[in-house]
C-alpha cells in the first residue's frame, strides 16, 4: 500500500514537472514569436507596403515606435527610421534627413513632414515615390531643397504637387516628375536653381506652368510637353531667365525657313540641347547677360554665324566660334571656324555634326579633345594634330566619311576604338605613336582604327626612348601588331617609315 503511495506521489510531481517546463517553454516562445512578429511586419511595411493593412482604403499599419534612436550599422551607414508615414535616412551633416519613402504605397496623398525627430527634412530621395499607383497629391515641406531624380516618375494619376509657403527648393531632379500623366498645374517656387533634364517630360496634362526668374539651369527636354503655351513671338522659348528651345513655325510641307536666333538681354543661360538639331538655324547672337550654355545647345546646326555680345564677361565669339574666357575652351565651331591658338580645349560635341567643316588644324596650345568632337563632320578631308593632344577620346572623328588620311603623333598615349569608326574612306594611317601600335595587337572589331586602310606607316622611331641627356634606348614593348600581322603585308622601310599595304588591296 505504502509502495504504491508513493508511486502515485512520484507520478504526480513528474506530471507537474513537465508541466511546469511546457508552460516555461510556451512563455519563452510566446515572447520570442512576439518580436519576431514585430519585427518582421516592420520589415515588411519598409520593402513591400506590409501585410497587416487592407487594400488600401484604412486598414491599419504597424509601425516601428515614433521617435526612436538611429541605428548604425558596421561601417558607420544609418539605417532608415520611420513615423508610421515615411521612412528616412539621416544625412551625412547629421542635422538633416532625406525622406526615403512611403510606407503605405496605396495612399492618395502624401503631406510630406518638414521634420522628423526635431531635425529638418531636406531633401526628396531618388526614385523615393517612383511609380506610387495610387498617388493624387503630394505636398512638399519649405524645408526641402532637393527633389532627387526620378522621385515621382510615373506616378500617372498625380494631379496636384503643392509647394509649401517659403520654399526653400533649389534642385529638382533629372525625370523627377517624368510621366506623370495627370499633372496639369505646377507653380515652381522661387530661388529654384536647376530643373534637370526630362524633369516633366511626358507630363502631357500640365498646361500652366509658372518657372521663376530664379531658374539658372535647364536641362534636355525638362518641359518638353509644356513648351508650346510659352512661344515668345521670336520663336524661342523661355522659362523664367532661361532660352529653352526654338519653335520654327511654317507651313507644313514647306521647307523650314532660315532661322536667326536673337536670345534675348536678361537670358542668363541656353538650356541643354535648345537649338540641337535645327539645321535651319543659321545665326545666333548671344548677349552679355548669358553666363551658361548648356550641353549640346547647338549640336549638330546650320550654324554659319556666331556672335557673342562684347560686354559678356564669361563668352566670347571669335573665328564665328563660341569661346570661353576662363577655361580656354571652344564650346561650338563652324564650318568656317579656324581654332585660335591659345585654345586649351576643344569641347565635348564642339563641332559635331557640322556638315560643311573640310580642314582641322589643332594649334600647339590644344591639349585636349572632348568625345565626338567632330563627329558626323562629313566633309572633313585633312586633320592636322600637334603634339600637344595625348588621348583622342571615343567617337572624336565618328563618321567623318571624306577623312582619307590621319596621323597619330608619338605624343598620344590614348585612343578610344570608336574614335574613327565609320571613317570609310580612311585609306591612309601614319603611327608614331608606339601606344597606338601596341592597342591595334587587341582590337581586330569594326571601328579599328586601321578598319579601313590600305597603306599603314609605322615609325621606325615609335618605340625609341630619347632620355634628357639625349641618350637612346628600345622601348621593352615593342613589338608587331597584331592587327598588321594578320592584315597587311610588310613592306621596306621609307623615309623613317616601314610600310604595310593591305593584303588583299
Amino acid at each position: 500500500m505504502k509502495k504504491r503511495l508513493s508511486l502515485i506521489i512520484l507520478s504526480i510531481m513528474l506530471i507537474a514537472a513537465i508541466l511546469c517546463v511546457a508552460v516555461a517553454c510556451d512563455d519563452n516562445s510566446g515572447t520570442q514569436n512576439t518580436d519576431n512578429g514585430t519585427n518582421q511586419s516592420g520589415t515588411n511595411t519598409d520593402d513591400s507596403g506590409g501585410n497587416d493593412k487592407d487594400d488600401g482604403t484604412g486598414g491599419e499599419v504597424v509601425t516601428p515606435p515614433e521617435g526612436g534612436d538611429d541605428e548604425t550599422e558596421e561601417g558607420g551607414e544609418v539605417t532608415p527610421t520611420s513615423d508610421g508615414v515615411f521612412t528616412y535616412a539621416l544625412n551625412a551633416d547629421g542635422e538633416t534627413y532625406t525622406v526615403r519613402g512611403a510606407i503605405d504605397k496605396n495612399a492618395t496623398e502624401y503631406a510630406i513632414p518638414a521634420l522628423f525627430n526635431s531635425k529638418p527634412v531636406t531633401s526628396i530621395e531618388k526614385e523615393a515615390f517612383r511609380r506610387s499607383d495610387y498617388l493624387v497629391k503630394v505636398t512638399i515641406p519649405a524645408t526641402v531643397t532637393d527633389i532627387g531624380e526620378r522621385a515621382f516618375s510615373m506616378c500617372r494619376d498625380l494631379a496636384a504637387v503643392t509647394f509649401d509657403e517659403g520654399s526653400e527648393l533649389t534642385d529638382i531632379g533629372v525625370r523627377a516628375f517624368f510621366e506623370c500623366e495627370s499633372l496639369d498645374n505646377v507653380t515652381l517656387p522661387d530661388g529654384v536653381k536647376n530643373v534637370g533634364a526630362g524633369a516633366f517630360d511626358g507630363c502631357n496634362s500640365l498646361v500652366k506652368l509658372i518657372v521663376p526668374s530664379s531658374v539658372e539651369r535647364i536641362g534636355k527636354d525638362a518641359f518638353e510637353c509644356a513648351y508650346t503655351a510659352s512661344i515668345n513671338v521670336s520663336g524661342i522659348v523661355y522659362f523664367g531667365k532661361v532660352a529653352y528651345k526654338y519653335v520654327n513655325i511654317y507651313e507644313e510641307g514647306q521647307p523650314a525657313p532660315a532661322v536667326d536666333a536673337v536670345i534675348a538681354d536678361g537670358t542668363v543661360a541656353i538650356a541643354d540641347s535648345a537649338f540641337e538639331g535645327m539645321t535651319e538655324l543659321v545665326s545666333v547672337t548671344v548677349p552679355a547677360s548669358v553666363t551658361h550654355i548648356g550641353a549640346d545647345a547647338f549640336t549638330s546646326t546650320g550654324l554659319a554665324s556666331i556672335t557673342v555680345d562684347e560686354g559678356n564677361t564669361v563668352y566670347y565669339s571669335e573665328s564665328n566660334a563660341i569661346l570661353t574666357f576662363n577655361t580656354a575652351t571652344l564650346v561650338k565651331g563652324t564650318a568656317s571656324t579656324v581654332i585660335p591658338e591659345g585654345v586649351v580645349t576643344v569641347a565635348e560635341n564642339a563641332f559635331k555634326g557640322v556638315t560643311g567643316l573640310v580642314n582641322v588644324v589643332l594649334p600647339a596650345s590644344v591639349t585636349s579633345i572632348g568625345a565626338c568632337a567632330f563627329e558626323d563632320c562629313v566633309s572633313l578631308e585633312t586633320v592636322t594634330m600637334n603634339t600637344a593632344v595625348t588621348v583622342i577620346p571615343d567617337g572624336a572623328f565618328r563618321n567623318c566619311v571624306s577623312l582619307k588620311e590621319i596621323k597619330i603623333e608619338k605624343t598620344v598615349k590614348e585612343m578610344a576604338g570608336t574614335a574613327f569608326s565609320g571613317c570609310s574612306a580612311l585609306k591612309t594611317v601614319w603611327i608614331d605613336s608606339p601606344d597606338v601600335i601596341i592597342a591595334c595587337s587587341m582590337s581586330l572589331e569594326a571601328g579599328h582604327l586601321l578598319e579601313y586602310a590600305d597603306t599603314v606607316y609605322v615609325s621606325d622611331r615609335a618605340f625609341v626612348i630619347v632620355d634628357e641627356d639625349g641618350e637612346e634606348s628600345e622601348d621593352p614593348r615593342k613589338q608587331e601588331a597584331a592587327y598588321l600581322v594578320a592584315f597587311f603585308d610588310k613592306g621596306a622601310s621609307s623615309d623613317g617609315y616601314t610600310v604595310w599595304t593591305r593584303k588583299d588591296a
